[in-house]
């Protein structure tokens, strides 16, 4: 059955007027936004991946597996493949083993150097699979835009669908580093990152002026309002 994306995120180009959400003693988060590579940009380098990952002794040695095990498992037979903007689809129980696989130094090499497997935050649309991106990573080691372009993030009810929103208001100059962003990837998906997690990977449709972003779908309004909290706190 097809696998939706994790979380669909609206674009606003409208600024809106918010209160900033606060808690006390909130945890800071880390907030990044990225660029990604389609599969089909890696799909060479991932059928390397999974041939490597059915056959190699060093990766038995590694995992403590027997060759069965592996030739049973491997990332062929864990990740599954339906959606061109996610690597792929891996159950919880695995999660651990496809992220020993990916972290085998035999492995990263089969991949461009910048390229860095993220898995999303939470299970798709009630079921027990996450996502897993192939996160863009600059030369610099940072990412294009992070919390201190944010300049408030709030929570608001949608009253539509019984979700959460997470009104995102940017700076200026993070306003201008977004509209760039979109601009250079329209036709692709950018990866917005808390703590090294994906809780959104949105396809660009054009670029988006205005500097207000709307991440939609949190499950609850505390929910919501921590993470909210913990963005402006992370600023």
């Amino acid at each position: 059955m097809k696998l939706s994306f994790l979380i669909a995120l609206s674009l606003f180009t409208a600024c809106t007027s918010q209160t900033q959400e606060t808690l006390p003693n909130v945890k800071p988060c880390k907030l990044e936004f990225f660029e990604t590579y389609s599969f089909e940009e890696i799909q060479a380098n991932w059928l390397a991946a999974c041939a490597y990952t059915k056959q190699s002794d060093t990766l038995v040695k590694y995992m403590d597996l027997t060759l069965e095990q592996l030739n049973m498992r491997g990332l062929t037979n864990t990740v599954q493949q339906e959606d061109p903007f996610a690597v792929g689809y891996i159950q919880e129980e695995n999660i651990a083993e496809v992220d020993s696989m990916l972290n085998i130094p035999k492995v990263k090499d089969l991949f461009p150097k910048d390229l860095l497997f993220l898995f999303s935050e939470s299970p798709l649309n009630g079921s027990n699979y996450l996502a897993l991106y192939a996160i863009k990573v600059p030369a610099n080691n940072e990412a294009m835009i992070t919390g201190k372009d944010i300049e408030n993030a709030t929570a608001e009810a949608d009253k539509t669908n019984g979700t959460v929103n997470i009104m995102l208001t940017m700076t200026e100059n993070g306003s201008q580093k977004w509209e760039k962003m979109t601009r250079d990837n329209v036709g692709k998906s950018i990866a917005i990152v808390v703590d090294r997690k994906v809780v959104s990977c949105p396809v660009v449709y054009e670029a988006i002026s205005g500097g207000t972003t709307n991440i939609n779908g949190v499950l609850s309004i505390q929910e919501g309002k921590l993470l909210a909290a913990r963005i402006n706190a992370g600023r």
